[in-house]
Protein backbone atom coordinates (compact mmCIF):
# COMPACT_ATOMS: atom_id res chain seq x y z
CA UNK A 1 0.00 0.00 0.00
CA UNK A 2 1.33 3.28 -0.85
CA UNK A 3 0.59 6.51 1.84
CA UNK A 4 1.46 10.02 2.15
CA UNK A 5 1.50 11.23 6.38
CA UNK A 6 2.49 14.59 7.27
CA UNK A 7 1.30 14.39 11.01
CA UNK A 8 3.85 15.26 14.19
CA UNK A 9 6.22 12.42 15.09
CA UNK A 10 3.97 10.77 17.62
CA UNK A 11 1.18 10.69 14.77
CA UNK A 12 3.56 8.86 12.61
CA UNK A 13 4.71 6.42 15.14
CA UNK A 14 1.14 5.38 15.93
CA UNK A 15 0.02 5.36 11.81
CA UNK A 16 2.86 2.43 11.98
CA UNK A 17 0.28 -0.55 12.73
CA UNK A 18 -1.62 0.48 9.67
CA UNK A 19 1.24 0.08 7.47
CA UNK A 20 2.88 -2.95 9.40
CA UNK A 21 -0.79 -4.44 8.86
CA UNK A 22 -1.13 -3.74 5.04
CA UNK A 23 2.99 -4.68 4.24
CA UNK A 24 4.41 -4.33 2.47
CA UNK A 25 3.60 -0.43 2.61
CA UNK A 26 5.38 2.76 1.08
CA UNK A 27 4.78 6.25 3.05
CA UNK A 28 5.99 9.59 1.45
CA UNK A 29 6.34 12.79 4.42
CA UNK A 30 4.76 15.78 2.91
CA UNK A 31 3.94 19.00 5.14
CA UNK A 32 -0.02 18.99 6.31
CA UNK A 33 -1.33 21.99 7.30
CA UNK A 34 -3.56 20.99 10.01
CA UNK A 35 -0.64 20.10 12.61
CA UNK A 36 1.73 21.54 15.61
CA UNK A 37 4.78 21.35 13.19
CA UNK A 38 4.98 21.42 9.44
CA UNK A 39 6.77 18.11 8.03
CA UNK A 40 9.49 20.04 6.07
CA UNK A 41 12.95 18.22 4.85
CA UNK A 42 14.73 18.67 8.46
CA UNK A 43 11.47 17.49 10.35
CA UNK A 44 11.72 14.31 7.99
CA UNK A 45 15.09 13.61 8.55
CA UNK A 46 14.89 12.83 12.26
CA UNK A 47 12.33 9.90 11.41
CA UNK A 48 13.42 8.22 8.42
CA UNK A 49 16.12 6.09 9.56
CA UNK A 50 13.75 5.14 12.15
CA UNK A 51 11.16 4.04 9.10
CA UNK A 52 13.19 2.77 6.26
CA UNK A 53 14.63 0.49 9.48
CA UNK A 54 11.45 -1.49 9.82
CA UNK A 55 11.25 -4.51 7.04
CA UNK A 56 7.34 -3.57 6.54
CA UNK A 57 8.16 0.10 5.26
CA UNK A 58 10.08 1.48 2.63
CA UNK A 59 9.74 6.08 3.36
CA UNK A 60 10.91 9.01 1.20
CA UNK A 61 10.36 12.98 1.93
CA UNK A 62 8.78 14.73 -1.19
CA UNK A 63 8.05 18.56 -1.45
CA UNK A 64 5.44 19.75 -3.96
CA UNK A 65 1.80 19.10 -4.89
CA UNK A 66 0.22 15.24 -3.84
CA UNK A 67 1.84 12.49 -5.84
CA UNK A 68 -1.39 10.73 -7.33
CA UNK A 69 -2.60 7.73 -5.92
CA UNK A 70 -1.51 7.44 -2.28
CA UNK A 71 -3.32 6.86 0.03
CA UNK A 72 -3.59 9.63 2.39
CA UNK A 73 -2.99 9.41 5.78
CA UNK A 74 -3.66 12.71 7.20
CA UNK A 75 -7.32 12.53 6.63
CA UNK A 76 -7.93 10.92 9.99
CA UNK A 77 -7.69 14.13 11.49
CA UNK A 78 -10.89 15.94 9.83
CA UNK A 79 -13.20 12.91 10.65
CA UNK A 80 -16.00 12.55 13.10
CA UNK A 81 -14.54 10.89 16.34
CA UNK A 82 -15.96 9.84 19.58
CA UNK A 83 -12.12 9.38 21.29
CA UNK A 84 -8.76 11.34 20.86
CA UNK A 85 -6.54 8.03 20.60
CA UNK A 86 -3.94 8.90 18.27
CA UNK A 87 -3.10 5.21 16.99
CA UNK A 88 -6.87 3.13 17.47
CA UNK A 89 -8.21 6.33 15.18
CA UNK A 90 -5.73 5.94 12.57
CA UNK A 91 -6.45 2.28 12.75
CA UNK A 92 -10.10 2.66 12.30
CA UNK A 93 -9.80 5.45 9.78
CA UNK A 94 -7.92 2.60 7.47
CA UNK A 95 -9.67 -0.09 8.26
CA UNK A 96 -7.06 -1.88 10.23
CA UNK A 97 -8.15 -3.71 13.85
CA UNK A 98 -7.02 -2.82 17.05
CA UNK A 99 -5.41 -5.73 16.98
CA UNK A 100 -2.96 -5.08 14.99
CA UNK A 101 -1.73 -2.44 17.76
CA UNK A 102 -0.85 -5.22 20.67
CA UNK A 103 2.42 -6.49 19.52
CA UNK A 104 5.52 -4.68 18.83
CA UNK A 105 5.23 -2.37 15.87
CA UNK A 106 8.75 -1.60 16.14
CA UNK A 107 12.26 -3.17 15.88
CA UNK A 108 15.50 -1.89 16.30
CA UNK A 109 18.81 -3.14 17.85
CA UNK A 110 19.12 -2.33 21.18
CA UNK A 111 22.13 0.17 22.91
CA UNK A 112 22.08 -0.33 26.59
CA UNK A 113 22.88 3.18 27.91
CA UNK A 114 21.03 3.25 31.01
CA UNK A 115 18.70 0.99 33.04
CA UNK A 116 15.66 3.74 33.21
CA UNK A 117 14.96 6.18 30.37
CA UNK A 118 13.54 8.98 30.62
CA UNK A 119 11.71 12.09 28.26
CA UNK A 120 9.22 14.50 29.36
CA UNK A 121 8.35 17.48 26.41
CA UNK A 122 7.23 21.12 27.55
CA UNK A 123 3.17 19.55 26.80
CA UNK A 124 1.19 17.43 28.27
CA UNK A 125 1.81 17.28 31.73
CA UNK A 126 0.03 15.47 34.61
CA UNK A 127 0.99 15.05 38.20
CA UNK A 128 4.20 11.97 37.75
CA UNK A 129 6.72 12.24 40.34
CA UNK A 130 10.20 11.69 38.34
CA UNK A 131 11.93 11.72 41.58
CA UNK A 132 11.71 8.12 42.07
CA UNK A 133 13.30 7.23 38.88
CA UNK A 134 16.45 9.64 38.75
CA UNK A 135 18.83 6.33 40.05
CA UNK A 136 20.65 4.78 37.12
CA UNK A 137 18.96 6.60 34.18
CA UNK A 138 19.78 8.82 31.60
CA UNK A 139 17.38 11.57 29.76
CA UNK A 140 16.64 11.99 26.12
CA UNK A 141 15.25 15.12 24.03
CA UNK A 142 16.38 18.13 23.66
CA UNK A 143 18.55 20.24 25.90
CA UNK A 144 15.67 22.93 26.37
CA UNK A 145 13.86 19.45 27.67
CA UNK A 146 16.63 18.30 29.69
CA UNK A 147 16.91 21.40 31.65
CA UNK A 148 13.16 21.95 32.21
CA UNK A 149 13.51 18.76 34.26
CA UNK A 150 16.43 19.37 35.90
CA UNK A 151 15.02 22.49 37.36
CA UNK A 152 11.52 21.06 38.43
CA UNK A 153 12.65 17.17 39.49
CA UNK A 154 16.65 16.90 39.79
CA UNK A 155 19.71 16.25 38.20
CA UNK A 156 19.71 13.22 36.12
CA UNK A 157 22.46 13.11 32.88
CA UNK A 158 21.46 13.96 29.37
CA UNK A 159 22.05 11.45 26.86
CA UNK A 160 22.16 13.49 22.97
CA UNK A 161 20.16 11.37 20.69
CA UNK A 162 20.71 12.36 16.85
CA UNK A 163 17.37 10.95 15.26
CA UNK A 164 14.42 8.95 16.48
CA UNK A 165 16.74 5.59 15.44
CA UNK A 166 18.72 6.21 18.04
CA UNK A 167 16.61 7.30 20.59
CA UNK A 168 14.43 4.18 20.01
CA UNK A 169 17.52 2.08 20.82
CA UNK A 170 18.68 3.78 23.75
CA UNK A 171 14.73 2.91 24.96
CA UNK A 172 15.03 -0.56 23.56
CA UNK A 173 18.31 -1.36 25.28
CA UNK A 174 16.60 -0.32 28.84
CA UNK A 175 14.66 -1.96 31.59
CA UNK A 176 11.83 1.17 31.97
CA UNK A 177 11.03 4.08 30.16
CA UNK A 178 9.33 7.09 32.19
CA UNK A 179 7.90 10.02 30.46
CA UNK A 180 4.42 12.17 29.43
CA UNK A 181 2.56 11.83 25.94
CA UNK A 182 5.54 12.35 23.29
CA UNK A 183 6.92 10.88 20.46
CA UNK A 184 9.71 9.68 22.66
CA UNK A 185 6.84 7.42 24.44
CA UNK A 186 5.31 6.36 21.34
CA UNK A 187 8.49 4.87 20.56
CA UNK A 188 8.50 3.30 23.38
CA UNK A 189 5.06 2.01 23.06
CA UNK A 190 6.11 0.66 19.47
CA UNK A 191 8.64 -1.57 21.25
CA UNK A 192 6.30 -2.42 23.73
CA UNK A 193 8.96 -1.62 26.36
CA UNK A 194 8.08 -1.15 29.94
CA UNK A 195 6.85 2.26 30.85
CA UNK A 196 5.27 4.79 33.36
CA UNK A 197 3.42 7.17 31.40
CA UNK A 198 2.83 11.03 33.10
CA UNK A 199 -0.78 11.19 31.40
CA UNK A 200 -2.22 14.43 30.32
CA UNK A 201 -6.00 13.70 31.81
CA UNK A 202 -7.87 16.36 29.73
CA UNK A 203 -6.71 14.70 26.81
CA UNK A 204 -5.20 10.74 27.41
CA UNK A 205 -4.71 9.72 23.86
CA UNK A 206 -2.00 7.27 23.85
CA UNK A 207 -3.30 4.72 26.91
CA UNK A 208 -2.55 1.09 25.97
CA UNK A 209 -3.95 -1.46 28.12
CA UNK A 210 -1.06 -3.78 28.85
CA UNK A 211 0.79 -5.59 31.45
CA UNK A 212 3.67 -4.15 31.42
CA UNK A 213 2.69 -0.46 31.12
CA UNK A 214 1.72 2.07 34.04
CA UNK A 215 0.02 4.94 33.57
CA UNK A 216 -0.35 7.92 36.29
Amino acid sequence: MNYVHGGDYGDIIYFLPVAKYNAPSRLWLNAFPYVRALCTREHADNILPLLNSQDYLTASYYEGEVITGLIDANLWRLTPHYHSHLCYRQCEYHGTPLEATVDPWLKVEPNRVASTVINRTARYHGGLDYKPYLDNAVFIGSTEEHSAFVFTFGFVPYYRTRSLLEAAMVIAGADLFVGNQSACYALAEGLKQCTVQEVYHSDPNCVFVRDNAKYV
